[in-house]
């Protein structure tokens, strides 16, 4: 079993980033988020990378504004 504190599921790291499982898989596809450790089917992040991918998008979307 894995350890919630340490492993964010697909659908709480969407819920953090505010996009839908169909994105997310997009961006991991494009290899712009890795996962981090998989149980049979379901995939978990760690919550640096998607914090450091969160931060990194986020800078994006100032500079698009600015």
């Amino acid at each position: 079993m894995v350890d919630n504190e340490e492993w964010y599921s697909a659908d709480k790291t969407a819920e953090i980033l505010g996009i839908t499982i169909n994105n997310l898989r997009q961006i991991q596809f494009r290899g712009n988020l890795k996962w981090g450790k998989r149980e049979g089917r379901k995939v978990f992040y760690t919550p640096e990378s998607v914090n450091n991918y969160a931060t990194k998008r986020n800078s994006r979307k100032k500079r698009q504004v600015n």
